[in-house]
């Protein structure tokens, strides 16, 4: 995982901790409708464990298709770009 991942692996672990505390001191409510149903049916928890599993599939997916190939590591660049860009619009939006 090069930087770009990285910064998308703690851009991820950002937003769900901010979620938590939001929720948890704020009274915040989910903005995703999915995960909102994973907080009212399992709790906290639940929530943490669908962010992760949710934004973790999306990581893995982006490596696996540019995994040890230097012609599409531009593509690679682009992708983890495109989805930080996009998670980052999200986060703004929602909040």
């Amino acid at each position: 995982m090069n930087g770009y991942g990285r910064i998308l692996v703690f851009l991820c672990l950002a937003d769900l901790i901010a979620t938590i505390i939001l929720i948890s001191f704020f009274g915040a409510k989910e903005a995703n409708p999915i995960l909102e149903f994973y907080y009212s049916s399992v709790g906290l928890a639940g929530l943490a464990t669908a962010k992760i599993w949710m934004n973790g599939l999306g990581i893995v997916l982006i490596e696996i298709a540019v995994v040890d190939n230097k012609k599409r590591e531009g593509i690679y660049k682009g992708l983890v770009a495109f989805y930080v860009c996009v998670y980052s619009f999200l986060i703004l939006v929602g909040n």
